[in-house]
């Protein structure tokens, strides 16, 4: 009998010790503080880079993470894993956490910059390009081969050239190579599709033209394809996107005689569709450039010489246009490309005199070093690297391997006739 007693007694305090334990523990848990708390680290210093957190947080049953200029912008995560940040700046993270009662708040600040090997260096030296200073050439690539041609040697028409060359940008060589057979081309257009070049439009031989070509790299021969059925003009803008080329607005009389349509050339049919009118009014040397499915157009000088700074998006699949975020200033007759999922601006024409011309060059002009990158995920222009160089407008403008060529032919203004310099620069964004 005694025995069971010391058994029944034994049982109890284990029992009871097993509990004090449990109650112990559910007791620590509660008790834990709220506290926000992280760590992170970035891959790179420079854009792109990715950030990665470690979640120091205790007491905590929700959160609430803000990233700022990443991707993802926000995340309810314990751990969010990889962010993204694409734009240079100062950004702040944000973690809030909540117990269900209360709530408390930690953030982290830091910055990106460009890398040392972004920006602009001299690509080709004066000497080393067979050609003078030439107005409103037009370009094209194919491969790792950049053409390049026509332009004029004044400030109108009258020193219009025919010439155009070949490029070798992994030897830096030119070749000369069939002449445009249309005649002497200036402020015309140059795209290439499917491994074949296209020129036309603007002046041929002295006269407005909706003359196109399509030059042919294995035969280095030119061949006439269909004429643009709309009015004859220059100045014009074309973007080319998934294998078409969009064309339209520009100038049919002067610099007050502008258009605002807009149009499309298939190479598989070599026809032309008209599209929805640009709808920001007429105008003459607006900017273009394509990201995603969206082709972007804008900036330019309407029919009363003023430069503009609206900007618009056309969607091809429905033909219709939206506007978005403006320039950050009126820019007229830059040069533009696109780089990944950025559209890139690159000098032009302002309405004020540009001081930093006036002080490193010399000039009096109101032609701008500025460069822009347009972000179409968060709608916004950021400034990056200024062309360190002389400035220009209408300048040869081509893409290669994510790189920018820029320079070569452009102008002033009558003013102050032609630059003197004839290099060509490459960008690395």
């Amino acid at each position: 009998m005694m025995k069971k007693i010391s058994i029944l007694t034994l049982s109890l305090i284990v029992s009871f010790f097993i509990i004090s334990c449990s109650d112990d523990t559910e007791s620590n848990v509660e008790n834990e503080p709220l506290n926000a708390n992280f760590n992170f680290e970035l891959s790179s210093e420079t854009i792109p880079s990715e950030l990665t957190i470690t979640n120091n947080s205790t007491g905590a049953e929700s959160y609430q993470w803000t990233f700022e200029g990443g991707s993802p912008e926000s995340s309810t995560d314990e751990s969010p894993g990889t962010i993204l940040y694409e734009n240079t700046g100062d950004f702040t993270i944000s973690l809030t956490i909540s117990s269900g009662v209360e709530s408390d708040t930690h953030t982290e600040s830091f910055s990106l910059v460009l890398s040392e090997t972004t920006g602009w260096s001299l690509f080709l030296e004066k000497n080393d390009i067979p050609f003078s200073n030439r107005y409103g050439m037009v370009s094209f690539v194919i491969g790792n081969i950049a053409y390049m041609g026509g332009g004029t040697t004044t400030a109108s028409s009258s020193g219009a050239v025919e010439s155009f060359y070949a490029l070798n940008l992994d030897t830096n060589e030119f070749t000369e190579i069939a002449a445009f057979p249309g005649g002497p081309i200036n402020w015309g257009v140059g795209f290439s599709i499917n491994n074949m070049g296209y020129v036309g439009s603007g002046n041929i031989n002295g006269d407005r033209s909706n003359l196109f070509y399509k030059y042919n790299p294995s035969l280095n021969e030119w061949a006439q394809t269909t004429d643009f059925p709309g009015t004859e003009r220059n100045w014009t803008t074309l973007v080319v996107h998934e294998g078409k080329a969009y064309f339209g607005l520009g100038a049919y009389g002067g610099s007050t005689s502008l258009l605002n349509d807009f149009w499309v050339y298939d190479p598989e049919t070599e026809q032309w569709d008209e599209l929805a009118s640009f709808p920001g009014g007429i105008r003459h040397s607006a900017i273009g450039f394509s990201i995603g499915s969206l082709i972007y157009v804008g900036g330019g000088t309407n029919a009363d010489r003023d430069h503009l700074d609206d900007f618009w998006s056309y969607d091809p699949n429905n033909n219709s246009w939206q506007a978005i975020a403006n320039l950050p200033g009126v820019l007229s007759e830059s040069s533009s490309a696109s780089i990944g999922n950025y559209g890139i601006i690159i000098g032009g024409v302002t309405n004020e005199q540009n001081q930093d011309a006036s002080d490193n060059f010399g000039i009096t002009t109101t032609a701008v070093s500025i460069v822009l990158r347009y972000d179409p995920i968060n709608n916004i222009w950021e400034e990056l690297i200024k062309f360190p160089y002389m400035p220009r407008t209408r300048a040869l403008c081509f893409v290669s391997d994510e790189k920018i060529y820029y320079g070569s032919s452009g102008f002033l203004s009558v003013s102050n006739g032609w630059i003197n310099d004839n290099e060509i620069y490459v960008f690395n964004p």
